[in-house]
């Protein structure tokens, strides 16, 4: 068994030049005899190096010392070059010109046979794989040819060649082009979304997404009031639709002593699927906001938001405005609720009707006689209050508070005497606080329409 490591008798030199102790490369002059022959592109021989004045005296152990490992070397004209690995047995050193150099035995020389079983005996602990039996290697396991299978021994310092002597008719392959001596291939064929790149042979075949990945969520909003149109992207055959009508505003002082109501929330609608066809449109319409107002009027009803495939079309009705009458909240949005008339209660709550609609919720009565706060305005699942109540101020009434959607809560109610708060996103807008002339009612929030898909 051969071994890396080399050695050489009585073979001593001097560095010529100094060497800090990250140095790599090591000059040395003439040697007393031949440097080890490197037998092999991995042998190396142990180079132990001693501060002269240990060395002349024969000091042991020396001042300084470090043993290093030489990897490769060559002449040169005051002696020889050398290709070193420091810090083998100790820390790497820093040597001054005159420092010995010298093959002597070292542990780590031994170490290194050891390892590599460079002994006499056999190495019973490796487990081998041999041509014949060897009564020598204890774990020795014999190559031998099984079915469809044939063994060249190309003897000793060759090759030793397997070949496949059968046809491997049912294996399936994948290839990049037919191959008629493969009966059970499959070609490799880019589908939609996908390139394949081949870099030749012995390199690689890249297959690459073009479509974004092909399972990215996606979602346009539309929240300008009126008629919109959203271009369905190419491949994409489903989409699904979130949407709210507008809100109602609120009314205006409608009394000398009452409070004006707060108008009714939007109808909602989450999530519903709708097909359509990859480079078509989809029809959408946002409602409008209702409007507050001033004076003894009522608010304005929310805009009806839809989206429609030309087949099937979903609705959010708006919301009702808050009623001129004196006292009376805004009438709920959707299918309906609505405050109590002529006291300040709070408005009612949205029901749902569906498992993806939610109806709107009214929105709060206006406060009476000058000293009461409005009521707040009617919530919804997951959001169960609205718009605050305005205070009253002891002589003017407070104004009701708008209804809330599911995606915003209503403006609150003016108090004495001041302006409603506008609702946002499908909600009510909040009612005027009472007896001031110059206080309104604050406009509904204006629905929207959001369309998300995977492209």
């Amino acid at each position: 068994m051969s071994n890396p490591i080399e050695f050489s008798d009585y073979c001593t030199s001097t560095l010529v030049a100094a060497a800090n102790n990250f140095q790599t490369t090591l000059l040395i002059g003439p040697v007393t005899d031949s440097l080890p022959v490197m037998s092999g592109v991995d042998s190396y021989f142990y180079l132990t190096i001693v501060d002269a004045p240990s060395y002349n005296i024969d000091l042991n152990p020396p001042a300084q010392r470090e043993i290093v490992k030489v990897t490769a070397y060559v002449a040169n004209a005051t002696g020889y070059s050398l290709t070193v690995v420091r810090g083998i047995t100790t820390d790497a050193q820093v040597w001054s010109v005159g420092s010995y150099a010298e093959i002597r035995p070292c542990a780590q020389a031994l170490y290194d046979l050891k390892d590599a079983g460079g002994g006499t005996g056999a190495p019973i602990d490796a487990t081998y794989v041999t041509m014949s039996l060897n009564g020598t290697l204890t774990n020795e396991r014999v190559l031998t040819a099984g079915t469809n299978v044939s063994i060249v021994d190309g003897g000793a310092n060759s090759t030793v060649t397997i070949n496949s002597t059968g046809t491997m008719v049912q294996a399936q392959y994948v290839t990049l082009a037919l191959d008629s001596g493969l009966t059970s291939e499959r070609v490799l064929t880019a589908g939609t979304g996908i390139t394949l790149t081949d870099n030749g042979a012995n390199s690689t075949v890249v297959i690459a997404a073009t479509g974004g990945g092909g399972s990215t969520s996606q979602a346009q909003e539309f929240t300008t009031p009126g008629a919109n149109t959203f271009d369905v992207p190419a491949g994409v055959t489903l989409v699904w639709a979130t949407l709210s009508g507008g809100g109602g505003g609120g009314a205006a002082r409608t009394g000398a002593t009452a409070g004006g109501g707060g108008g009714g929330a939007g109808e909602a609608r989450e999530s519903v699927p709708l097909s359509c066809t990859g480079g078509g449109t989809l029809s959408i319409t946002v409602g409008a906001a209702g409007a507050g107002t001033s004076g003894a009027a009522a608010g304005g009803n929310g805009g009806t938001s839809s989206v429609s495939n030309g087949t099937t079309t979903y609705y959010a009705l708006g919301g009702y405005g808050a009623s001129a009458s004196s006292g009376t909240s805004g009438a709920g949005g959707g299918f309906g609720g609505g405050g109590a008339v002529g006291s300040a209660n709070n408005g009612n709550l949205g029901v749902i009707e569906s498992p993806d609609a939610m109806g709107g919720a009214a929105g709060g009565a206006g406060g009476t006689s000058g000293i009461t706060n409005g009521g707040a305005g009617g919530g919804c699942a997951g959001r169960l209050t609205g718009g605050a109540g305005g205070a009253s101020d002891g002589s003017q009434a407070g104004g009701g508070g708008g209804a809330s959607s599911v995606f915003a809560i209503g403006g609150a109610g003016g108090a004495g005497g001041g302006n409603g708060v506008a609702g946002t996103y499908g909600s009510g807008g909040g009612g005027a606080g009472g007896k001031a002339v110059a206080a309104n009612g604050a406009a509904g929030g204006a629905g929207f329409v959001m369309i998300e898909w995977i492209g």
